[in-house]
C-alpha cells in the first residue's frame, strides 16, 4: 500500500522526489556523525564547537550559524581552501555558503561502499518498502 502510493505521488510530479531523513540514518547506514560532530570538523577560528553551543545557548542551528561566519572569513583567506574558493566563489551568497560548500565537499568524499556493506542491509527494509 505505502510502495503503490509513493509510486502515484512520484508520477504524478513534474520533478525527481527529494528525502528529507535525521542524521540517524546516515550514522546507521553510512556510518557518518551526528551534527556535533560533523559541524565539529570545520570549526578553524580556535574554538572547539562546545564554544558556539555555548554561544548559542545550546540552540544547534544558531550555533551552526555562528561557527559558519568564522568558516566563512577563513575559507576565503585559507590556503587550505584555495582551490574550493576558485571553483565555488560564484555560488557564495551568504554568510553560511562557504561551510555548506565544504560540508558537501566532505560529504562527496566518503566512502559509499560502507552503505552497501552496512549490517543494516536489505533484510531490514520492510516489505511494503522494497523493491518487488
Amino acid at each position: 500500500m505505502i510502495k503503490s502510493k509513493l509510486e502515484e505521488i512520484f508520477k504524478n510530479r513534474g520533478a525527481g522526489p527529494f528525502l528529507f531523513v535525521g542524521s540517524g540514518f546516515s550514522r546507521r547506514y553510512l556510518g557518518l556523525e551526528d551534527w556535533r560532530g560533523l559541524l565539529s570538523k570545520f570549526c578553524v577560528a580556535e574554538h572547539p564547537f562546545e564554544y558556539y553551543l555555548a554561544s548559542a545557548n545550546g540552540d544547534y542551528p544558531l550555533a551552526a550559524r555562528l561557527l559558519a561566519e568564522d568558516f566563512n572569513k577563513h575559507w576565503w583567506s585559507s590556503q587550505d581552501y584555495k582551490a574550493s574558493v576558485e571553483r565555488h566563489k560564484g555560488k557564495i551568497t551568504n554568510v553560511t555558503s562557504a561551510l555548506r560548500v565544504e560540508i558537501c565537499n566532505y560529504l562527496s568524499t566518503l566512502d559509499q561502499a560502507k552503505a552497501k556493506h552496512s549490517d543494516y542491509g536489505q533484510d531490514d527494509v520492510p516489505p511494503e518498502l522494497s523493491r518487488a
